[in-house]
């Protein structure tokens, strides 16, 4: 099964997911704020990434988003806040409003995980032309 980075800031619903995802046979890593989502998608090893949009540190996921994005990471929204447009504003795969239920949150990672993401873009660094390897 998929290797699932779950960034939500509210501690329940973040170990709903969690239990949901588990029970589902994926292997998952929860964490709370922008900064740690960040460190985690560092490390690599991330299939997919299920994402709150506001986050209670002041963070918003469209870092995260974008992160995941580069690396060729299907991004899913599951937040109450986030608009469709967003979410495209940043390349996430899906949106999944909250509330959901277990077998929504379950399906639409099931479809985020099939339709893949977009190949990673090069990351730029400094001025227009300069591409870090």
């Amino acid at each position: 099964m998929a290797s699932i980075l779950v960034v939500e800031d509210d501690v329940l619903i973040r170990l709903g997911i969690l239990a949901v995802l588990e029970a589902a046979g994926h292997r998952c890593q929860g964490v709370g704020s922008r900064e740690r989502a960040l460190g985690a998608l560092a490390e690599g090893a991330v299939d997919l990434v299920v994402l709150d949009w506001r986050l209670a540190d002041g963070g918003c996921g469209r870092d995260v988003a974008l992160a995941g994005f580069r690396q060729g990471i299907p991004v899913l929204v599951a937040s109450a806040t986030a608009s469709e447009t967003e979410a495209r504003d940043v390349w996430a795969t899906a949106v999944l409003p909250k509330p959901f239920t277990p077998h929504a949150l379950r399906r639409a990672v099931e479809l985020a995980l099939q339709a893949g993401a977009f190949p990673p873009l090069p990351v730029m660094a400094g001025a227009v032309g300069s591409w870090a390897a």
